[in-house]
């Protein structure tokens, strides 16, 4: 475990995340290829684990406050459907 915790992260403006599962993680090397290493927080009377679908809803939740708040977010108001793509 270990890396640097969600709420200090700054994540970087373009970036692949990485989830290993809850029983076994990643694998070393995978590991060892990650340029960033990032700790979820831990809450009172809860484990230290979390499920990978909730690992990653945490920190893309992250992302997207701190985009907020930084003014970094592009919003797609009045466009919709397919033509997007």
């Amino acid at each position: 475990m270990g890396g640097v915790p969600l709420q200090d992260f700054v994540h970087p403006p373009r970036a692949v995340y990485v989830l290993g599962s809850e029983d076994n993680g990643l694998n070393r090397p995978i590991v060892e290829a990650c340029q960033c290493h990032v700790a979820l927080p831990k809450w009172v009377g809860r484990s230290a684990s979390y499920n990978v679908a909730m690992a990653g809803t945490l920190v893309m939740y992250d992302r997207m406050q701190k985009q907020l708040r930084a003014g970094h977010v592009v919003t797609r108001e009045g466009r919709g459907g397919d033509e997007d793509r």
